[in-house]
């Protein structure tokens, strides 16, 4: 009889009724027999599969059994196992068929199901008194009272109906965990946005301070002005034309004021306004020059202005 082990070793548990192999269970540990006798010996009792049991020490190494009958306190974080290692010891369970019961006799069901009154007891129908007197004149009696109860067991579908409206509270409270998570994550956010408009909002009311500032002369406006500039937006004419005036009066000057963190134009971009404006101031010039020349060669000549005539 073949016990899932006798179709040859390869990557298949050889623990009875087991069978696993790697092929079918994705991520499934597999162990050699050990090499140590006493060690293999128990190895082969606790699997409790016959067709091992008679195998030589070199067919018991190429056998294996999952990690699945071992304690986790065996298998190591390495995915090793440990020397002392024992697969769980296997338990043949056999199931004993009994007979089902006779049902009662009339007999045995009358003395079973049935109960006896005892003449001696009797049924008393309860009435609520209205008054106090009522209650003081009933009368003390030791009679048994038997009242007609129901007791409510609980069946099969009120079990279900149990489980079900747990499984639908545990499914809420998910829920509501799962929103709390993102309504947490949602108010980070939130803070994160109030923090960085308030950082923004004192930066503006700072820049609205400068600007709003009376100041001496436009420069002194130009140059306080500069010490808020950041470096994307555009130098302004004023704040232009004072950088360049302070580079062609003194460059030394200039690239002290640097040296000192004082917010300046680069020198670099102060050179190539220098440079524009000269060219600008040269045109200019010339432009100047030429009219002045074509003025003077103008004053000689006359300009006759014939009378102009209209035909009816």
């Amino acid at each position: 009889m073949s016990h899932m082990c006798s179709l040859g070793p390869g990557n298949k548990c050889c623990y009875i009724h087991c069978g696993k192999t790697r092929r079918n269970v994705k991520g499934l540990k597999l162990f050699r027999f050990p090499k140590d006798e006493r060690r293999r010996t128990a190895w082969i009792e606790n699997c409790g599969n016959p067709d091992i049991a008679n195998l030589s020490s070199e067919a018991l190494i190429k056998r294996h059994v999952c990690s699945d009958h071992f304690e986790e306190r065996f298998v190591l974080s390495s995915g090793k196992l440990r020397n002392d290692a024992v697969p769980y010891k296997y338990v043949h369970i056999v199931e004993i068929k009994a007979p089902p019961p006779s049902p009662p006799s009339a007999q045995e069901f009358e003395s079973i199901y049935i109960p006896k009154f005892s003449p001696d007891v009797t049924k008393v129908k309860l009435e609520e008194p209205s008054t106090s007197e009522e209650y003081d004149s009933l009368p003390a009696t030791k009679d048994t009272c038997l009242l007609d109860t129901k007791i409510e067991i609980a069946t099969s579908s009120k079990m279900l109906n149990s489980e079900k409206h747990e499984v639908a509270i545990k499914y809420k409270l998910n829920k509501m965990a799962e929103h709390i998570r993102w309504q947490s994550k949602l108010l980070s956010s939130k803070r994160s946005q109030i923090s960085k408009l308030k950082k923004s909002r004192r930066r503006y009311t700072t820049l609205e301070v400068f600007r709003k500032a009376e100041y001496i002369s436009p420069q002194s406006r130009a140059i306080a002005l500069m010490q808020i500039h950041t470096g994307k937006k555009l130098w302004t004419r004023d704040e232009r034309d004072l950088a360049v005036a302070l580079f062609n009066n003194s460059p030394s000057a200039y690239r002290f004021m640097k040296q000192q963190k004082i917010i300046l134009p680069g020198l670099s971009t102060v050179k190539k306004w220098t440079t524009s404006l000269r060219r600008r101031t040269a045109s200019v010039s010339s432009y100047k020059s030429e009219i002045k020349e074509l003025e003077s060669n103008s004053d000689g000549i006359e300009i006759k202005q014939e009378p102009l005539t209209i035909s009816e």
